[in-house]
């Protein structure tokens, strides 16, 4: 088995490079699994390759994770395991599996954490798992009541997904982002409402969707200070 892989590193303001580092060793629980797909996150990854803080104060890439360069990026990985710890079970050596790692070539992660994966998802699609994951996370972690008034900012892959959770829930959701064609998409998957902050009313909108009421949950998913601040 090859000791040295490469792996994805952001080194400065729009750079990065394949840096080749020792291969991760597989711990007792762990799964090693080398790379099919790796997913790029057109929010959160781009900030970060831009080298733009998710804060006003210039201090954090994401939340509570300290802006500094170099960094790894990326969180959806595809691969086969390739090893698997003594203590792991369930999961065997050749199992296509999907975990949460950045773009490297082979990536070692707790059993507990991989997810393995039926011959009827494509990689293509089962690499935005973590997608749904964040989506989901964000809105079980805000408890909207039954029927209740959601507000989605930001209309990216992150921000259709918790949409199209809300619409198989059954709560009212109003969604904000500025660009038209994400507006039509989120009406089609069945948004109840669909504005854009360039509408001068947009606010008085979504007040009036839900009934002057305002929302129970409202979620950021712009990977933006402004949009957080909108929220």
């Amino acid at each position: 088995m090859d000791s040295v892989m490469k792996q994805l590193i952001v080194t400065g303001v729009r750079q990065a490079e394949f840096e080749e580092v020792e291969q991760p060793g597989c711990g007792a629980t762990d799964v090693l699994v080398r790379a099919r797909t790796t997913a790029i996150s057109t929010g959160t990854e781009l900030r970060v390759y831009r080298a733009i803080p998710v804060d006003d104060e210039g201090k954090y890439l994401h939340e509570r994770v300290p802006f500094v360069l170099p960094a790894e990026n990326g969180y959806s990985m595809v691969g086969d395991v390739i090893e698997t710890g003594p203590e792991v079970d369930g999961i065997s050596t050749g199992d296509r599996v999907f975990l949460p790692a950045a773009h490297r070539q082979v990536a070692a992660m707790d059993v507990s954490r991989v997810t393995p994966l039926p011959e009827s998802v494509p990689d293509d699609e089962a690499a935005l798992l973590s997608i749904l994951e964040v989506a989901h996370r964000a809105l079980r972690d805000g408890e909207p009541p039954a029927g209740g008034n959601v507000v989605i900012v930001g209309q990216g892959v992150i921000g259709l997904s918790a949409l199209a959770y809300c619409v198989a829930f059954g709560l009212r959701t109003a969604v904000v982002d500025l660009e038209p064609a994400r507006l039509e998409i989120a009406r089609q998957m069945g948004a109840d409402l669909a504005v854009s902050p360039a509408d001068g009313d947009y606010q008085q909108q979504v007040l009036e969707l839900f009934d002057g009421a305002g929302a129970d949950v409202a979620l950021e998913a712009g990977s933006n200070w402004t949009t957080i601040r909108t929220v």
